[in-house]
């Protein structure tokens, strides 16, 4: 008996920690007790720990841990507890295919659409628009790479500012460019021309010469300053299986002095790869003693190649009169960057009489 009562005062000590603890209002039950849904109602009612909303309201937690609540406004709706949220079917004062931005605190705008080619910009103080990168005025992106619109008749070609511009004129002589310090224009020639190289005003980088132009050439004009210019990355149009050749008949042989190397001919090529072919023949008078004779191709004037050559050396002889001796020399293959003369050079160790070469030379793009 004395554990029943025990349990018992344990149990509404237990029961009474638990309701109060519950706080706010005690509803007063009792042991055994079963509350209808009314009274459970009016028991949750009064432990809210909030104030209710209005219909339709929503309820928020504000940075105290307080809960709050507010009704739907702006772009979202509701009706019977059922909210909608839609956005604009179009941006007021914007334009099609233009870009939205903020023009203000809760305002927005849409500027123009842009062009092709351009990028959207903003110095952050106004507007963001579209603009053209290239160009050679202050604040532009882009700086170099420009060409010039047309090659003037005058000594002094000024260059523009448009993209893709092309030497138009086939006669002039251009000895100096005009343009903005700092930019580099990249060139296209429609045709021929001539431009005059200078040590200071016109600098070629490419040979230190004069370049004659042909229709597709390209090159750079980097501007030292706004009247000096420096011609870089020349580059001939590929024209495959271009050829330039020389030949010099027997009639315009030239004289050859013994042990002494000597020009028969010699072309220029132009940038590019090339693949060269020659051949020499000698005449002696009928009584010139012959030792040894030779030719071949080089890149120097009068001097003989280490490879690209023929050389006959014998027991001393005497050609016929008017008889020609000799034939083809070894091909070279070049790849040059810059115009370069190519050289047919004879030689022969002989004495007595006298011994003369002629031949042909012939370079063949590939």
């Amino acid at each position: 008996m004395r554990k029943i009562a025990q349990f018992l005062l344990s149990l509404g000590l237990a029961l009474s920690s638990f309701f109060a603890f519950a706080g706010g209002s005690n509803p007063g039950l009792y042991y055994g007790q079963i509350p209808t849904a009314a009274q459970w109602n009016s028991y949750f009612a009064a432990k809210l720990d909030y104030t209710p909303g209005a219909v339709n309201a929503i309820p928020y937690w504000d940075g105290s841990g307080n809960l709050l609540n507010s009704l739907i406004t702006g772009d979202c709706t509701s009706a019977a507890n059922v909210f909608t949220c839609t956005h604009a079917s179009n941006i007021t004062g914007g334009t099609q295919w233009g870009v939205l931005y903020q023009s203000a605190v809760g305002t927005t705008a849409s500027t123009a659409a842009g062009t092709a080619g351009f990028v959207l910009t903003s110095n952050a103080t106004s507007a963001p628009t579209f603009q053209n990168i290239l160009g050679v005025t202050a604040g532009k992106a882009v700086q170099v790479d420009q060409a010039v619109t047309a090659w003037t008749r005058a000594a002094t070609t000024t260059l523009g500012t448009s993209l893709n511009g092309t030497l138009s004129d086939t006669s002039t002589t251009i000895t100096a460019f005009n343009g903005v310090a700092g930019v580099t224009y990249h060139v296209r020639a429609l045709g021929a021309g001539i431009i005059t190289y200078h040590a200071t005003n016109l600098i070629i980088t490419q040979g230190l010469a004069d370049i004659t132009t042909a229709a597709g050439d390209t090159f750079d004009v980097e501007m030292l300053t706004a009247t000096t210019s420096r011609i870089k990355n020349y580059v001939a149009a590929v024209k495959l299986g271009e050829i330039i050749s020389s030949e010099i008949p027997s009639g315009s042989a030239i004289s050859l002095t013994s042990g002494v190397g000597a020009n028969i001919t010699s072309i220029t090529i132009t940038p590019g790869r090339w693949k060269i072919t020659a051949e020499a023949s000698f005449i002696g008078d009928g009584t010139t003693s012959v030792a040894q004779y030779q030719a071949g191709i080089n890149t120097t004037s009068a001097t003989y190649p280490a490879k690209a050559r023929f050389r006959v050396i014998s027991s001393t002889f005497v050609p016929a009169a008017g008889v020609g001796i000799g034939g083809p020399t070894g091909d070279l293959y070049i790849e040059v960057s810059a115009n370069t003369p190519i050289y047919l050079v004879a030689g022969s160790t002989f004495t007595i009489g006298t011994f003369v070469a002629f031949g042909n030379i012939y370079a063949t793009r590939y």
